[in-house]
């Protein structure tokens, strides 16, 4: 039965979604239409019915759709098979199942979350893995310039910066190295959770010369670290957290606070701005003339260091050319744990939402013969793997 038709029946107060006095539903949420959802409830019941166990009626979930238990089998199905965090509240639930939101709540910090429709987010990662091939056409390009444009960055005084400009290759140096999410100004003021350009002094931690500690607290509250050693990006640092005062205060007499923002500037109007998303952008399409956005980075480099781990594990000689499916399985696993610890993640995270699922596939056929291919050098590993995945995704 479709779920989209659903009578009072099995589902009642149906008016109250279209009523625009409903608190329950937002209507300055633009992402959907109130009218293709239900206000929804899971139950759990604190007792026993007669003749049933203990144990079975624990694992029972009602689902109480606009103020009813909903009965039909296909909603019902739907439902038990969506996974929701416990402590989201105020839910509502599509009344289709091709719907692209399948559920709205808001989570213990009073912020709306959105849980997408299966179908949809695999698209949505097909269109981010064909997306990525042009980073991986110029990535090559784009590592050598950037290790030309920090030297001359270095050479400079810092009176002499040419702000938000000289920001542009220190960052791009840390999507490509540390490989941290870009970062959000609002999300920094509202959620505590950092990136890249809203780094703050207090986020650096010098452990000599050269050796150094980026940590701050990012998306979902998951800690990102990278020991750094590098003599080149420990100056230039050093020379960012210097002048930080000056740059958030326009006081250079200022003294240092660890919540400065390295990647702060002052505007044409004696105001203070944080560089953006969008400044990276531009210059990649300035540069390159290509549409590359700061959130490939983390994507392209999470397929390179799959490859770049199965590399590895072809010349410690631990893949075979004939290799069982729980070895196959426990290769990929391997990878995938290689990859989060890369990305700042969960092996889970990385294998669904990083690794390209038509690469993964690929290598699940045979593990050994795609690894005999992997070119040692790193500059190959990149040509090798956009060649790859253009294949694939053409």
């Amino acid at each position: 039965m479709n779920t989209t038709k659903q009578n009072s029946s099995n589902l009642s107060n149906l008016s109250n979604l279209s009523n625009p006095s409903n608190p329950t539903i937002p209507n300055t949420d633009s992402k959907f239409n109130a009218r293709q959802f239900w206000t929804y409830k899971r139950i759990r019941p604190a007792k026993c019915k007669k003749g049933s166990t203990l144990k079975n009626q624990i694992k029972k979930i009602f689902h109480e759709i606009n103020g009813k238990i909903a009965t039909d089998k296909a909603l019902t199905k739907r439902l038990d098979a969506q996974y929701i965090p416990p402590g989201y509240k105020d839910l509502i639930v599509a009344k289709s199942a091709t719907n692209k939101i399948q559920v709205i709540g808001t989570d213990n910090r009073g912020r709306r979350q959105y849980i997408y429709n299966p179908a949809y987010v695999a698209k949505r990662n097909d269109r981010k893995y064909d997306d990525v091939i042009a980073l991986g056409k110029k990535i090559i390009n784009i590592e050598n310039d950037n290790h030309s444009a920090l030297n001359s960055i270095l050479n400079k005084k810092a009176s002499s910066l040419s702000l938000p400009d000289d920001y542009i290759p220190i960052i791009i140096y840390m999507l490509r190295k540390y490989h941290f999410r870009i970062g959000n100004e609002r999300y920094a003021e509202q959620n505590d959770s950092y990136g890249i350009t809203t780094l703050q002094n207090r986020h650096i931690k010098f452990h000599s010369p050269s050796r150094f500690t980026i940590e701050f607290v990012g998306k979902k509250g998951i800690v990102n670290s990278y020991t750094d050693d590098n003599t080149t990006m420990a100056k230039l640092l050093k020379m960012l957290i210097n002048t930080s005062a000056r740059n958030n205060t326009g006081n250079a007499a200022t003294s240092h606070s660890p919540r400065h923002h390295i990647f702060s500037y002052q505007t044409p109007d004696n105001g203070h701005q944080l560089i953006t998303p969008d400044h990276i952008q531009t210059f990649f399409q300035d540069r390159y003339n290509s549409y590359i956005t700061p959130k490939m980075f983390r994507t392209w480099y999470g397929n390179y260091h799959m490859l770049e781990h199965l590399h590895d594990l072809f010349h410690k000689d631990l893949l075979a050319k004939r290799m069982k499916t729980a070895d196959v399985n426990n290769t990929v696993k391997s990878c995938s744990e290689y990859v989060s610890s890369k990305l700042n993640n969960t092996p889970s995270i990385s294998r669904k939402s990083y690794i390209d699922n038509k690469l993964l596939a690929l290598v699940m056929k045979n593990p050994y013969r795609i690894a005999a291919q992997i070119p040692k050098d790193k500059a190959d590993q990149h040509r090798f793997l956009y060649k790859l995945i253009l294949k694939l995704r053409q």
